[in-house]
């Protein structure tokens, strides 16, 4: 050290805020961000906060906050739900389309990409959403982006979250 210089310290480190995880969060690619444009009146967080009080009420537990942010490191349409900053799921949505779900597993009567639905794995159909009626009209349950995300999600806390306490 020159002479007559001070003793340079390392800057403090705050360990709280290392130490802070967020217990349940989303992270979505560019293109899903207008599903939380508007604040707390955006689509994807009224589902969010509709769920925490549906499992408060029906279970009994309260889920804490469910952090949504962005993440340039995700494909435009892709999610990632986190469990204490851990994956625990991903999927890609894709845009202008819904989700359609056939019940019975008969032969495929729409036209689509074809894809499993997140939360339960079955087999399914994305396709235009402006052809959502005649989805519907043959036979398909008929799953808009902000529902798909938010039953995966509710999926996932219940498994991986509610699951994880045992009764004693």
């Amino acid at each position: 050290m020159p002479q007559g210089a001070a003793p340079t310290t390392p800057p403090k480190e705050n360990l709280e805020d290392l130490l802070k995880v967020e217990p349940l969060a989303i992270e979505v690619g560019l293109g899903l961000v207008r599903m939380v444009e508007g604040g707390a009146n955006s689509p994807l967080l009224r589902r969010i906060a509709n769920l925490r009080r549906q499992l408060a009420t029906e279970i009994g537990y309260l889920i804490p906050p469910v952090r949504v942010t962005d993440n340039l490191g995700l494909k435009v349409s892709e999610y990632v739900i986190l469990l204490k900053g851990v994956e625990v799921a991903r999927f890609e949505l894709m845009p202008n389309c819904d989700l359609a779900i056939h019940p019975g597993g008969g032969p495929q009567v729409i036209d689509g990409t074809q894809a499993r639905e997140p939360a339960f794995g079955m087999p399914a159909v994305w396709f235009p959403s402006a052809r959502a009626e005649e989805a519907r009209q043959s036979g398909y349950t008929v799953v808009d982006p902000v529902s798909v995300l938010g039953t995966h999600l509710a999926e996932i806390i219940k498994a991986d979250v509610i699951g994880c306490f045992r009764p004693i």
